[in-house]
């Protein structure tokens, strides 16, 4: 599939992240530790495409936040 993703979107891309690590319906860790499948799914979007989201002021006014987003990142 070949799915771009466009610079102006990035902020469509955090707000997912905001979404998932503050929602209190969605649990922070599974029984064994495991991460939750929200999370891990837009943690490993975000990586696979960290060259046009790092460079966003967005996601490093995210980082700069910290929280578990940063530990699971």
């Amino acid at each position: 599939m070949g799915f771009k993703l466009y610079t102006q979107r990035v902020g469509d891309i955090i707000e997912l992240a905001r979404y998932a690590y503050s929602n209190p319906d969605l649990p922070d860790r599974g029984d064994a530790g495991s991460l939750d499948e929200l999370r891990e799914l837009v943690v490993e979007y975000i990586v696979c495409e960290i060259d046009t989201i790092g460079k966003c002021d967005e996601f490093v006014k995210f980082m700069e936040d910290g929280g578990e987003f940063v530990g699971d990142f």
